[in-house]
């Protein structure tokens, strides 16, 4: 797939919204919404990857999904044995068994279910759960499953171009339950993978409309703005997602629909946060957990500092431990004695 900067680009602007809302949300009220960002650019993604591979007729469901799990479980995983030890050095044993059904239901992808039964994202229970921004992961690897499916089926029965108008079915009825849900079912509605999958779907709509030839920096001008300001005029009294949520996913759906060429996309600090922003995801909430627990006083700055850092040595390893044959081999060795 080639590579596009300023996809790279968002996933940067994403993952810091996330990370400043979290340390502090006066700093950007609605930072929040860079996992609907997040969605989008996932959305776009994997629409091209399984519409383009049933096109040409060598679309795996197999080889997909390994795609997936490679690209995720490994740095999760990862993740997740770190804070069990954390856990066990730092946590009574009550709170050390929650955390065992944290990091189960974490590296299955149900995490969503497990957190909506306990309390709001947004509820000051919450603070202290090191793995409560999986939610997102899960309600994306449940996506993963389904939608290739989906998409797969009706290729099969009605053909490709059909399975192309499926994509805007599926937004409608989404989107209709989002915001059905959202102000009927609050919770649920927030964590729940029928009433986010729009966001998603959101992505593959753009794959599918004709690109346009003109405006095409005017428009990725308009989605970026338009990004920036959601993330100053939506909070966390703001029905989520709700009608609101239209707005961040609209401006993503237009810098990626534009795929222009932007000199603010093609910065080296945001390309160089696009590749780690996995990772970066993945550590920033267990970090900011932890530094709240012993009451560390920290400021941004060194914040932004130690999950950069921390993002690289984990990217680096990944990616050596992928590249090198050998290194797996003498891992799962060294797990066998």
């Amino acid at each position: 797939m080639d590579f596009r900067k300023d996809i790279n680009a968002l996933r940067s602007l994403a993952v810091l919204a996330v990370i400043i809302f979290h340390f502090n949300s006066d700093y950007l009220p609605g930072g929040f919404a860079g996992v609907d960002v997040f969605f989008v650019i996932s959305g776009y993604l994997m629409t091209k990857i399984i519409l383009s591979g049933i096109n040409e007729n060598n679309f795996s469901l197999k080889r997909f999904y390994l795609a997936r799990a490679r690209r995720i479980i490994p740095a999760l995983t990862i993740i997740c044995l770190i804070t069990i030890l954390i856990g066990w050095l730092f946590i009574k044993p009550s709170d050390f068994y929650e955390m065992g059904k944290d990091v189960a239901s974490s590296i299955l992808f149900i995490s969503n279910f497990l957190y909506l039964s306990r309390s709001g994202y947004f509820d000051n229970s919450s603070v202290n759960n090191f793995l409560l921004h999986t939610w997102s992961l899960s309600v994306e690897w449940q996506f993963y499953i389904v939608y290739p499916l989906l998409l797969l089926a009706v290729s099969k029965t009605l053909g490709l171009k059909a399975a192309k108008h499926s994509i805007l079915v599926l937004f409608i009825f989404s989107f209709f339950a989002s915001l059905y849900g959202t102000y009927n079912y609050a919770e649920a509605s927030y964590f729940m993978f029928p009433t986010r999958a729009w966001a998603m779907l959101a992505g593959g709509l753009v794959y599918i409309i004709p690109p346009l030839k003109i405006l095409k920096r005017t428009l990725s001008l308009l989605g970026l703005s338009i990004i920036i300001i959601s993330l100053f005029i939506i909070n966390k009294e703001t029905p989520w997602p709700g009608l609101m949520a239209i707005i961040p996913v609209f401006g993503a759906f237009l810098c990626i629909y534009s795929n222009a060429t932007l000199r603010f996309f093609d910065l080296k600090p945001l390309q160089y946060i696009g590749t780690i922003s996995y990772e970066a995801y993945l550590i920033h909430w267990p970090l900011l957990v932890f530094i709240r627990k012993i009451s560390l006083d920290i400021n941004f700055a060194w914040y932004a500092f130690v999950i950069l850092a921390l993002s690289f040595i984990l990217n680096i390893s990944l990616q050596t431990f992928k590249s090198n044959k050998k290194l797996p081999i003498t891992f799962f060795a060294c797990l066998a004695s």
